[in-house]
């Protein structure tokens, strides 16, 4: 059930104002648009979830500034501009000084790896997987995220 409470701040909903000449009568118009902002809330992202994320992206950026103080870790996508979706994963990059992608690569692993192996983290870090994709891709499930609207645990 979604706790209202926890929303963030959603747009009041305009009144309907169909085209005279529309087959859609005005009660179907008010009814479609109630159903409509009734997905909107189950989907929207509550505060408790943006707080979430926020504390995995600080994760994540105190876990590399620790191995390396040139690396910064940026989000980007949809949890910047607050788009996601329950189950949505959160996107970061990871910028740094001048290293070849092999390096690269071997090198977030390997944090990330060794993360996996603290019982005391902060998050549970698991199944650390490199993507050797045209664009570099780490994945990462982190626990947690998904608890929140009871489905899967996975970033």
């Amino acid at each position: 059930m979604v706790n209202i409470h926890e929303r963030s701040p959603v747009p009041a909903c305009v009144p309907a104002h169909p085209d005279p000449s529309s087959s859609i009568s005005p009660d179907d118009w008010r009814r479609l648009e109630g159903a409509t902002f009734s997905v909107m809330c189950k989907i929207h992202p509550t505060v408790s979830s943006q707080h979430l994320r926020a504390r995995v992206i600080d994760y994540v950026q105190r876990l590399f500034r620790l191995h390396h103080d040139g690396y910064q870790v940026i989000s980007f996508g949809s949890v910047p501009l607050k788009t996601y979706l329950p189950d949505g994963d959160i996107d970061l990059t990871l910028l740094c000084a001048a290293i070849s992608d092999e390096n690269l690569e071997n090198e977030v692993c390997a944090i990330l790896k060794s993360e996996e192996q603290r019982k005391d983290s902060e998050f549970e870090v698991k199944d650390v997987k490199y993507v050797p994709a045209e664009v570099k891709l780490v994945k990462v499930p982190y626990s947690k995220i998904v608890d929140l609207y009871g489905g899967r645990s996975s970033l």
